[in-house]
């Protein structure tokens, strides 16, 4: 400590952070205050803003992604809630479909069979529950601003209702339908899927090219490739393309002369994989000139027939296509064009039907080996080999999926033009980042009809029914109302029962008697009808402003909220959509625990606190793949550090200060106004970025501020201010003036991000400074902008520091060379300043702000070092003088060891002490 007595700082805030022990006691505080309530109390009245809440499946607990996402709608909310916006955030829930009904088929050990559907529906009922209390205090772990005591579930009553009327809507509208046509079907699931259902893995498969004899060209067999054997005994037809021209070549196999009819660009590929030495060209023809001709069926006793389809390509293949109606969706559509029969000989489970012969019973995939094998014996094989592909496989149990044609409820994107209008509205939202757009708009530009039945039990029953007499289905509105006002006052499970208190009259046979659709609806549908909540919570409102999600619900969320909200209201549900990319690991890989590089949530909060954790998620630019490491992790706990040790010099050097000490702006000094300016210049590029949803800008832009024009410049300046002058005097009072207005504006504008933190800084502010601040930092609102520059004096500071930096690498050299140890051992001449930017500033401010003792000639001086740049010349040499021993500045007046300033500073402290002035103690928290 030293001997004199300077001004050090003097905080309760420890530099110590201790998270894992301080975030939930302030969590506690926050609770048991209502601070979310009061939030909302507070800012009632001013511009509502509304992000509304993707909501994630209860079946587990939160991953890294549910931290990521959730953190950066916090941060995104709290900021809208202390700049001006009433900004409310309804946290909601998925607890219907496959993820939790897979997720507890599995922990219970059984199968759809081995249980009835209410008994099950009650396990899961409790099972969604069970994990939903789970997530929700994960969440609040985090620190997490929201309605937690009415949280949206799709369990509800409400909102089970809420889905009814959407499904009512739409059946009004006319956009629901029953066809058979096929869809993604998961054979160990037992379901239907939709496409965002469906996820895509590398498999190997097997690749053949197959010959279909032609029963109008001599001796000629159509080259057909095709991935998929397995379909090949539900084949209709050979697709050819109109406008491309094909080949019959002729050509030794195996000692057959053999003609091949195939695309003529694909002639020599064809030559080379029979390893066949030439061929001849018997005819060439477009491929319209096959349309109608009659093939014969390698190994079944079916013919096909030729069709045009523009979906034939190119690239791979041999230029036509074998059609199977009931296994595609391209093949489907040419089906309808042709009149094409639907054969799909396949069963839930993806075994074989009577209808394939002599495949009964087999798996479709397993039975690929066969069909190749049989196409081998009867010589119609041309080539096969194995290739690996992207191929769909079901999102829960990761396996490969089928296009399988069931009976099934679908959506129409077409009738109305409302695939157009969902192109329309797509335009009028602001996507970020912008490729969001094309990548929508392309889905939805190519999408088919939305399947929206489910062979499954939980869920929300469709609310169809079948005449017990002539099966006839009975799809009606009304009556869907009054189901929905049945289930709004018991639940969806009123819907399994057998006599409905709903009058039902068959329209064909006038039957009274019906059975329940044995389907339930698509999840999908059930999240996409969330928006229907908006306009029943108060302080929301139709449509949000705000969807944020990660990028795979261009597929999934924000498509199904698209089309039911267009289709049933007219406008998309959203203004604004965000997306965010996916978490892996340093190396760039995806996250499994096979690999072993799974992080959590709670690994990261029980080592190091939610805010290093919202720390890495604020600094992260979230528009691609988001990097997590233990490496990372650490540079995020400097970033903390950083930020942690600058709040703490700025509250322990406003100790002893109060708000009635502030000095006014006209009176501060030129330094302090800088800095105060710069931070105006940086609140207003730092609230931009939050506007625009930047939030890696917003806070790497606020770190920089305290790193370098903080910590490596005005702070570094200040010190010797704040420490040895006078308590009361002049220019220190102006410094605290400044440090007061940097620490209220920097701890609202980081309060997004270390919320906690944040908050610690506020409660010791209060506690210490102004006892008049509001109970929490979410309380407040962002300063307006009270501090700027004239243009014209900007620029001399502008000027001015890049002078000071010439300054301090010529004062390094001098250190680096040993020929002085400190700065404030320096003196400096600079020359060649054509702008006059010192003369603005006077000597003092000068010695000040380069951290030397003296400013002049070095004439007859010994230069210890210079440097020239921009045209001005720095040389520094040796002060010449004594040290202080207070301030450690040389100077040419000291009396028993200490300057003329110091020896005033000290005589003030002592008369104020003998006053008995609340004078700030010394300390030895920071080392001077």
């Amino acid at each position: 400590m030293s001997k004199y007595n300077v001004l050090l700082p003097k905080t309760a805030f420890s530099m110590k952070a201790n998270l894992r022990e301080k975030e939930p006691l302030i969590q506690k505080k926050w609770k048991k205050a209502d601070i979310y309530e009061q939030i909302l109390l507070n800012n009632s009245g001013k511009k509502p803003f509304v992000l509304h809440d993707g909501p994630p499946y209860a079946n587990g607990h939160i991953h890294i992604g549910h931290a990521l996402n959730k953190i950066l709608k916090d941060i995104i909310v709290k900021y809208k809630n202390i700049s001006g916006f009433a900004a409310p955030f309804v946290p909601g829930w998925d607890c219907h479909g496959l993820p939790i009904e897979y997720q507890l088929f599995k922990e219970l050990n059984i199968t759809k069979s081995d249980i009835s559907q209410i008994d099950f529906r009650k396990k899961a009922a409790e099972f969604a529950k069970k994990f939903l209390k789970i997530q929700l205090s994960e969440f609040m772990r985090l620190g997490i601003f929201a309605d937690w005591k009415k949280p949206y579930l799709t369990i509800n009553k409400n909102y089970e209702a809420g889905i009814l009327e959407t499904f009512a809507a739409l059946v009004e509208k006319g956009f629901v339908y029953r066809g058979a046509k096929p869809v993604y079907w998961c054979c160990s699931c037992e379901t239907a899927l939709a496409e965002a259902e469906v996820e895509y893995h590398d498999i190997p498969s097997p690749s053949i090219t197959v010959l279909f004899k032609s029963e109008d060209l001599e001796n000629t067999y159509a080259a057909v490739w095709t991935t998929t054997p397995w379909t090949l005994p539900a084949n209709a037809a050979l697709a050819f393309n109109k406008d491309f021209l094909y080949s019959v070549i002729e050509m030794d196999i195996k000692g057959y002369q053999t003609r091949i009819l195939v695309l003529d660009a694909k002639k020599e590929e064809i030559r080379d994989k029979v390893h066949a030495k030439d061929f001849r060209i018997i005819s060439q023809n477009k491929g319209s000139r096959f349309a109608g001709m009659k093939f014969r069926h390698p190994f079944l006793n079916q013919p096909a027939v030729g069709i045009c389809a523009d979906f034939v390509e190119s690239g791979e293949g041999t230029g036509i296509v074998h059609i199977a109606p009931g296994h595609g969706e391209d093949d489907y559509r040419a089906g309808l064009k042709y009149n094409l029969p639907v054969i799909s000989p396949v069963d839930e489970r993806g075994l074989f039907t009577k209808e394939a012969g002599e495949f009964r019973g087999q798996f479709v995939f397993d039975a690929n080996e066969k069909i190749i094998n049989i196409m081998r014996e009867k010589g119609a094989l041309l080539e096969s080999e194995e290739i690996t592909h992207s191929y769909p496989h079901c999102w829960r149990c990761k396996k490969p999926v089928i296009f399988r044609a069931t009976p099934q409820w679908f959506i129409s994107v077409d009738k109305d033009n409302l695939r157009g209008k969902l192109l329309e509205e797509i335009k009028r939202v602001e996507w970020t980042p912008p490729e969001g757009e094309n990548r929508i708009s392309a889905m939805v530009e190519n999408r088919p009809d939305w399947c929206i039945s489910r062979q499954r039990y939980w869920g929300v029953p469709i609310p169809v029914f079948y005449c017990a007499n002539c099966g006839e289905h009975l799809l009606d509105a009304k009556i869907i109302r009054k189901l929905g006002a049945l289930v709004r006052a018991e639940g969806s499970d009123i819907l399994l029962k057998e006599n409905l208190p709903v009058d039902m009259i068959c329209r064909k046979c006038g039957g009274k008697k019906f059975s329940l659709e044995n389907d339930i609806l698509d999840v999908w549908f059930d999240s996409g009808a969330s928006h229907h909540i908006l306009e029943e919570r108060a302080g929301h409102r139709f449509p949000a402003d705000l969807y944020l999600e990660g990028s795979d619900q261009h597929r999934g969320w924000f498509q199904s909220s698209l089309i039911l909200s267009c289709a049933t209201k007219g406008p998309a549900p959203y203004k604004n959509v965000v997306t965010h990319g996916f978490v892996v690991d340093g190396a760039g890989r995806k996250m499994s625990k096979s690999q072993g590089n799974v992080i959590t949530p709670q690994e990261i909060i029980d080592k190091s606190g939610a805010d290093i954790l919202r720390i890495w998620t604020a600094s992260q630019n979230y528009a691609g793949d988001l990097r997590l490491s233990n490496e990372i992790l650490k540079s995020c706990t400097d970033y903390y550090r950083k930020i942690r040790n600058t709040f703490r010099f700025m509250l322990g050097n406003l100790h002893g200060w109060s708000i009635k000490n502030e000095t006014p702006k006209a009176q501060m000094t030129a330094l302090d106004l800088y800095i105060l300016a710069r931070m105006e210049a940086v609140k207003k590029e730092v609230t931009a970025n939050y506007e625009n949803y930047h939030i890696s800008e917003a806070f790497h832009c606020l770190f920089d501020f305290i790193n370098l024009d903080l910590s490596s410049f005005y702070l570094d300046i200040i010190k010797d201010r704040l420490y040895t002058l006078g308590a009361y005097w002049p220019d220190r009072r102006s410094s605290q003036s400044a440090l007061w207005e940097l620490l209220k504006n920097l701890t609202l504008l980081f309060a997004p991000v270390i919320s906690h933190t944040c908050e610690e800084v506020l409660q010791t502010a209060k506690e210490e400074i102004d006892g008049t601040l509001p109970e929490s930092v979410f309380l407040m609102e962002i300063p307006e902008e009270k501090f700027f520059i004239p243009e014209n004096k900007a620029g001399q500071w502008i000027r001015l520091l890049k002078i000071r930096e010439s300054v301090l690498k010529a004062i390094e050299d001098a250190r680096a060379n040993g020929k002085i140890g400190n700065a404030l051992e320096a003196g400096a001449s600079i020359t060649g300043d054509r702008e006059n930017t010192l003369s603005y500033f006077s000597e003092s401010a000068l010695k000040e702000i380069f951290l030397i003792s003296q400013l002049g000639e070095a004439a007859g001086k010994e230069i210890l070092a210079e440097r020239e740049e921009n045209g001005v010349l720095v040389k520094i040499y040796r002060a010449e003088g004594t040290k202080c021993g207070r301030c450690w500045r040389i100077t040419q007046n000291n009396s028993d060891g200490i300057c003329e300033r110091c020896a005033k500073a000290e005589a003030d402290t002592a008369a104020s002490a003998a006053a008995n002035e609340p004078v700030p103690n010394t300390s030895d928290i920071l080392e001077k």
